[in-house]
């Protein structure tokens, strides 16, 4: 359900929304809310719904939040490019100008 809404959810930036609210994000928050309920979101589902839809509208409105750090998620099983983008660091190769000091050329 939470997947089809994120889907339909109005956004002129549907790939922001995608990247933020990843569906190990929506597990994790189905996981929270539905905690002494034994996992069935059916017992909450409003207020697994009303949640889900705050974080979409804060992930729609503001390019800056993000979802995991709100909810007080920690990323687990981050490959090294996450690592270096949750620091703020390039992720990509530099080019070998940039490595070895070649002055660059103008056409």
């Amino acid at each position: 359900m939470a997947l089809k809404l994120r889907e339909i959810y109005p956004t002129a930036n549907r790939t922001g929304i995608v990247n933020k609210v990843t569906s190990e994000f929506i597990e994790r928050l189905v996981t929270k809310v539905t905690a002494g309920f034994k996992g069935d979101v059916g017992v909450v589902p409003r207020q697994f719904l009303r949640q889900f839809v705050n974080i979409l509208d804060l992930a729609a409105e503001n390019d800056e939040f993000d979802p995991m750090s709100a909810e007080g998620f920690e990323p687990i099983d981050l490959n090294e490019v996450e690592l270096l983008i949750r620091e703020g660091r390039t992720y990509f190769d530099e080019e070998p100008a940039d490595i070895q000091g070649y002055a660059a050329v103008e056409f």
